[in-house]
């Protein structure tokens, strides 16, 4: 059976935040879209149903790293997926000092998207 989570969406670009929370209602999810990190720790301090924070890690204000930071200062067990157009090599080793669950690398494909939420969802 189909799990359907509430997934906060943090990017600053407009259309791509517009995008990730289509692509994953498609895939049966409900979404909260935040645009920059002061809006998404607004929604988590006023939603507490949220399962999963999906973020940008190239932001202005507020990075992704410092979202992650103090989402998991509040929220020490949801799960965080970020997404990034940064090379992996200098993503990946800096995941799990930052709390963040995985990374999706942009542009993604819908069964990026699928198989990153997932592996989230099964660490909640």
């Amino acid at each position: 059976m189909k799990m359907k989570r509430h997934v906060l969406v943090v990017d600053d670009e407009k259309s791509t935040l517009a995008l990730v929370c289509q692509l994953l209602e498609k895939l049966g999810h409900h979404t909260t879209p935040a645009h920059g990190g002061e809006e998404a720790l607004k929604s988590l301090a006023n939603d507490v149903d949220i399962d999963f924070v999906l973020t940008d890690i190239n932001m202005p204000v507020m990075d992704g790293w410092e979202l992650a930071g103090r989402i998991k200062a509040m929220h020490p067990n949801l799960p965080i997926i970020a997404m990034t157009g940064e090379c992996p090599a200098e993503v990946m080793p800096r995941l799990k000092n930052e709390g963040i669950s995985a990374a999706l690398f942009k542009p993604f494909k819908m069964n990026q998207l699928k198989e990153a939420v997932s592996g989230g969802l099964a660490l909640a």
